[in-house]
């Protein structure tokens, strides 16, 4: 059992919101993936899958553009992947985030930068 950090109240461990005084009890954070605007032939959307504990969701960033995800504090992997190229990661959500995605023009690998 938890109790509400806004009246004190006890609350079900699953809860997302007190029932005492409405308040959420889960924190949630923005993950915001932004994409470079690349200029190629063949210029494929990039694939963000993230998995943790109670969530699973994929997101598609094309060229130039950016995707965001409200998700509970956690741990959680990150897979990015387009064609056979991928980047896998950590990610320990605690505050707002942000990610830069582009391909390398010289290797063709996925690059990751944490904003």
């Amino acid at each position: 059992m938890k109790y509400c950090l806004h009246c004190g109240k006890p609350i079900d461990d699953r809860s997302e919101i007190c029932l005492g005084c409405g308040c959420p009890t889960v924190k949630k954070h923005t993950v915001t993936f932004e994409r470079a605007k690349q200029w190629y032939l063949i210029n494929p959307p990039m694939h963000v899958q993230i998995s943790g504990e109670n969530t699973d969701c994929e997101l598609a960033v094309e060229s130039g553009e950016s995707v965001s995800a409200q998700l509970p504090e956690g741990t959680y992997k990150i897979h990015i992947y387009s064609s056979p190229r991928y980047h896998d990661c950590m990610l320990n959500l605690q505050a707002d985030t942000k990610y830069r995605l582009a391909w390398n023009r010289f290797s063709g690998k996925i690059e990751v930068w944490e904003l």
